[in-house]
């Protein structure tokens, strides 16, 4: 598939695949580009390493661009662990790999040159000055940054005309408020405190958390073999909003459905995002199956507190 990353286009629109039926469905649904999540080096990806490479060749053959989701951080023991698994990875099939840690920068930079890199930078890169500063790091292979969803509308424009590579922002899906290594479900889970309440590779654990220090329940919690993940009650959701993210010149907007059992709506998101106009008389918000937030985009002083 031939993919021209210039910015000025029309917004594309990627997401995440963890199996060839949704990889089938994507294709027909319109989106540009799938996801493909590795259980050892994607947060959330539910791929196992042994199927990973007969899978990428199978998305590849439906003339989809296939990305490699290393979004994991990783200590210097981890990436020893893992780097092996590296060498069984059929690159030929993998279009781009979008990276979070910088050793996966500088591991992608001297083992893949010349493969296209897309940078996120959603965690703790809320300045120009830092964008700007990760872009000239990633260097000439880089395609694409994915800024954070905690930046404003104006912020995001200015960023999106300063940058000199195509954006990307999550536009609806999960938001995630907290990461730690450690593993806080599967002691409770398993009413024992070793080491098999570890979530193992192919295995995971879900439940919903409540705050000791406010009202507010339904967190839903996630454990794997990377730790454990807290997100948000309400989801992320422009998609009411694509026309303005359009005007301001967003190159791509990524859609994360994994966690929600409609599948038309994939379809449905696609349409919104391709033809805006004709989805303000029946709000997209109306259908989707979670609550929703707009968070910073349309932030003003009223939303201070």
């Amino acid at each position: 598939m031939e993919y021209n990353p210039s910015k000025g286009s029309s917004m594309r629109v990627c997401t995440y695949v963890d199996h060839l039926e949704e990889a089938i469905l994507a294709k027909e649904a319109g989106v540009d580009e799938v996801i493909l999540g590795n259980m050892l080096f994607s947060r959330f990806g539910k791929i196992s390493p042994k199927r990973f490479s007969k899978f990428s060749r199978d998305v590849k053959a439906l003339k989809l661009r296939v990305v490699f989701d290393w979004d994991i951080l990783m200590t210097e023991k981890t990436f020893n662990e893992r780097s092996e698994a590296l060498k069984h990875i059929e690159w030929d099939f993998i279009d781009a790999v979008r990276v979070q840690d910088p050793g996966a920068l500088n591991w992608v930079k001297e083992h893949l040159p010349g493969k296209p890199i897309q940078l996120i930078t959603e965690t703790g890169n809320h300045n120009l000055v830092g964008l700007k500063k990760w872009q000239e790091i990633a260097g000439s292979d880089l395609e694409r940054m994915i800024l954070s969803i905690e930046l404003p509308k104006t912020k995001l424009a200015e960023y999106i005309n300063a940058l000199s590579v195509p954006v990307e922002i999550l536009v609806a899906g999960r938001i995630l408020l907290f990461y730690t290594p450690r593993n806080l479900i599967s002691p409770y889970i398993l009413d024992h405190d070793d080491d098999k309440t570890k979530a193992a590779l192919e295995s995971s654990y879900e439940l919903e958390g409540s705050s000791e220090e406010s009202p507010h329940k339904g967190f839903p919690l996630l454990e794997n073999l990377h730790g454990t993940f807290m997100f948000n009650t309400k989801d992320q959701f422009l998609l009411d909003h694509c026309s303005e993210l359009a005007d301001m010149g967003l190159g791509v907007a990524r859609v994360d459905f994994r966690h929600i059992e409609d599948v038309n709506f994939l379809t449905k998101a696609v349409n919104a995002i391709r033809s805006p106009l004709h989805h303000t008389i029946h709000p997209l918000k109306d259908d989707y199956p979670n609550p929703i937030i707009r968070g910073f985009f349309h932030v003003n002083k009223s939303d201070v507190l």
